[in-house]
Protein backbone atom coordinates (compact mmCIF):
# COMPACT_ATOMS: atom_id res chain seq x y z
CA UNK A 1 0.00 0.00 0.00
CA UNK A 2 1.62 3.32 -1.07
CA UNK A 3 1.18 6.33 2.12
CA UNK A 4 -0.80 8.96 2.13
CA UNK A 5 1.51 11.66 0.68
CA UNK A 6 1.03 9.57 -2.79
CA UNK A 7 -2.52 10.27 -2.82
CA UNK A 8 -2.41 13.84 -1.54
CA UNK A 9 0.31 14.05 -4.99
CA UNK A 10 -2.06 12.27 -7.35
CA UNK A 11 -5.25 14.31 -6.22
CA UNK A 12 -3.27 17.46 -7.53
CA UNK A 13 -3.58 16.81 -10.82
CA UNK A 14 -6.85 15.05 -11.34
CA UNK A 15 -10.59 15.33 -10.71
CA UNK A 16 -12.96 12.84 -10.58
CA UNK A 17 -15.71 12.33 -13.01
CA UNK A 18 -18.50 9.83 -13.16
CA UNK A 19 -16.39 6.94 -11.83
CA UNK A 20 -13.19 8.09 -13.25
CA UNK A 21 -10.47 10.15 -12.93
CA UNK A 22 -9.24 12.93 -15.62
CA UNK A 23 -6.27 14.57 -15.19
CA UNK A 24 -6.59 18.28 -14.95
CA UNK A 25 -3.64 19.64 -14.76
CA UNK A 26 0.15 18.39 -16.20
CA UNK A 27 2.00 15.80 -13.79
CA UNK A 28 5.80 16.23 -14.81
CA UNK A 29 5.67 13.11 -17.53
CA UNK A 30 2.13 13.81 -18.52
CA UNK A 31 1.92 17.18 -20.00
CA UNK A 32 -0.21 17.18 -22.25
CA UNK A 33 -2.61 15.00 -21.21
CA UNK A 34 -4.66 17.30 -19.70
CA UNK A 35 -8.69 16.32 -19.75
CA UNK A 36 -7.56 12.78 -20.71
CA UNK A 37 -8.93 9.77 -18.44
CA UNK A 38 -6.58 8.32 -16.02
CA UNK A 39 -5.67 4.54 -15.70
CA UNK A 40 -5.51 1.71 -17.60
CA UNK A 41 -7.38 -1.85 -17.01
CA UNK A 42 -4.57 -4.84 -15.63
CA UNK A 43 -5.11 -7.82 -16.12
CA UNK A 44 -6.76 -8.55 -12.26
CA UNK A 45 -9.62 -6.03 -13.83
CA UNK A 46 -8.84 -3.04 -12.04
CA UNK A 47 -8.02 0.39 -13.20
CA UNK A 48 -4.47 1.73 -12.03
CA UNK A 49 -3.18 5.23 -12.71
CA UNK A 50 0.95 5.18 -13.31
CA UNK A 51 2.92 7.89 -12.00
CA UNK A 52 6.18 8.71 -10.93
CA UNK A 53 6.94 10.28 -7.46
CA UNK A 54 9.90 10.65 -6.05
CA UNK A 55 11.91 9.46 -8.85
CA UNK A 56 9.90 6.11 -8.64
CA UNK A 57 7.01 5.46 -11.34
CA UNK A 58 4.33 3.46 -9.64
CA UNK A 59 1.34 2.09 -9.99
CA UNK A 60 -2.41 3.49 -8.04
CA UNK A 61 -5.12 1.77 -7.77
CA UNK A 62 -7.80 4.03 -9.56
CA UNK A 63 -10.89 3.28 -6.57
CA UNK A 64 -8.31 3.71 -3.82
CA UNK A 65 -7.91 7.43 -5.28
CA UNK A 66 -11.14 8.13 -5.61
CA UNK A 67 -12.09 7.31 -2.15
CA UNK A 68 -9.35 8.91 -0.96
CA UNK A 69 -10.87 11.99 -2.98
CA UNK A 70 -14.02 12.06 -1.59
CA UNK A 71 -13.37 10.84 2.18
CA UNK A 72 -10.00 12.23 2.76
CA UNK A 73 -8.74 8.85 4.66
CA UNK A 74 -7.90 5.24 3.28
CA UNK A 75 -8.84 1.97 4.31
CA UNK A 76 -6.95 -1.10 4.32
CA UNK A 77 -9.66 -2.47 2.37
CA UNK A 78 -12.34 -1.21 -0.34
CA UNK A 79 -15.18 -3.31 -2.44
CA UNK A 80 -16.70 -2.91 -5.57
CA UNK A 81 -20.25 -3.15 -4.25
CA UNK A 82 -21.72 -4.50 -7.44
CA UNK A 83 -18.09 -6.63 -8.06
CA UNK A 84 -17.09 -4.63 -11.27
CA UNK A 85 -13.47 -4.09 -10.50
CA UNK A 86 -14.00 -1.60 -13.44
CA UNK A 87 -16.80 0.38 -11.71
CA UNK A 88 -15.20 3.38 -9.91
CA UNK A 89 -18.30 5.20 -9.31
CA UNK A 90 -17.93 6.59 -5.50
CA UNK A 91 -21.30 5.13 -4.64
CA UNK A 92 -20.10 1.81 -6.05
CA UNK A 93 -17.30 1.91 -3.47
CA UNK A 94 -17.45 1.21 0.72
CA UNK A 95 -14.91 0.44 2.72
CA UNK A 96 -15.24 -3.30 4.62
CA UNK A 97 -13.42 -5.67 6.73
CA UNK A 98 -11.71 -8.18 4.90
CA UNK A 99 -14.26 -10.77 5.82
CA UNK A 100 -16.85 -8.83 4.47
CA UNK A 101 -15.05 -8.23 1.08
CA UNK A 102 -14.41 -11.96 0.82
CA UNK A 103 -17.83 -12.86 1.15
CA UNK A 104 -18.46 -10.21 -1.83
CA UNK A 105 -16.48 -12.14 -4.42
CA UNK A 106 -17.77 -13.45 -7.59
CA UNK A 107 -18.70 -17.36 -7.17
CA UNK A 108 -16.01 -19.96 -8.15
CA UNK A 109 -18.23 -22.03 -9.61
CA UNK A 110 -22.08 -21.78 -10.40
CA UNK A 111 -22.58 -20.88 -7.40
CA UNK A 112 -21.43 -18.95 -3.80
CA UNK A 113 -21.19 -20.39 -0.25
CA UNK A 114 -20.90 -24.16 -1.75
CA UNK A 115 -18.52 -27.29 -2.12
CA UNK A 116 -18.63 -30.51 -3.18
CA UNK A 117 -17.79 -32.99 -0.70
CA UNK A 118 -17.73 -36.88 -1.28
CA UNK A 119 -21.40 -37.19 0.55
CA UNK A 120 -23.02 -34.19 -1.36
CA UNK A 121 -22.64 -30.38 -1.24
CA UNK A 122 -22.25 -28.44 1.90
CA UNK A 123 -23.18 -24.78 2.11
CA UNK A 124 -20.76 -23.07 4.56
CA UNK A 125 -19.17 -19.62 5.46
CA UNK A 126 -18.03 -18.10 8.53
CA UNK A 127 -18.90 -15.60 11.25
CA UNK A 128 -16.72 -14.18 13.85
CA UNK A 129 -14.12 -16.52 12.51
CA UNK A 130 -16.17 -19.94 13.00
CA UNK A 131 -16.88 -21.93 10.35
CA UNK A 132 -20.37 -22.87 9.99
CA UNK A 133 -22.25 -24.95 8.15
CA UNK A 134 -26.14 -25.20 6.58
CA UNK A 135 -25.77 -28.94 5.79
CA UNK A 136 -25.12 -31.19 3.28
CA UNK A 137 -27.00 -31.43 0.12
CA UNK A 138 -27.50 -34.11 -2.91
CA UNK A 139 -27.98 -31.03 -5.59
CA UNK A 140 -25.71 -28.45 -5.67
CA UNK A 141 -29.38 -25.51 -5.96
CA UNK A 142 -30.28 -26.86 -2.76
CA UNK A 143 -27.36 -26.32 -1.17
CA UNK A 144 -27.20 -22.50 -2.85
CA UNK A 145 -30.52 -21.77 -1.29
CA UNK A 146 -29.27 -23.53 1.95
CA UNK A 147 -26.66 -20.79 2.00
CA UNK A 148 -28.56 -17.93 1.20
CA UNK A 149 -31.11 -18.73 4.08
CA UNK A 150 -28.02 -19.06 6.31
CA UNK A 151 -26.44 -15.83 5.52
CA UNK A 152 -29.46 -14.06 5.78
CA UNK A 153 -30.11 -15.52 8.70
CA UNK A 154 -26.73 -14.18 10.56
CA UNK A 155 -27.72 -10.40 9.19
CA UNK A 156 -24.55 -11.03 6.50
CA UNK A 157 -26.65 -10.54 3.32
CA UNK A 158 -25.42 -6.82 2.94
CA UNK A 159 -21.87 -7.82 2.82
CA UNK A 160 -22.53 -11.80 0.69
CA UNK A 161 -23.09 -12.84 -2.98
CA UNK A 162 -26.68 -13.99 -2.64
CA UNK A 163 -27.37 -16.65 -5.36
CA UNK A 164 -30.83 -16.55 -4.94
CA UNK A 165 -31.93 -12.63 -4.84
Amino acid sequence: MHSEDVYKHLCQYMTYHEGCLVWCSDEPGYEGCNGWIAGTITSSGYKRVKTNYNGRNIGVLAHRIIWYMHHGYLPRVLDHINRNKSDNRIENLRAVTHAQNSRNRQPKGDYMGISKTPYGWTAATSVNGKRITAGTHTDPAHAALAYDIMVTAHGLEEYAHINYP
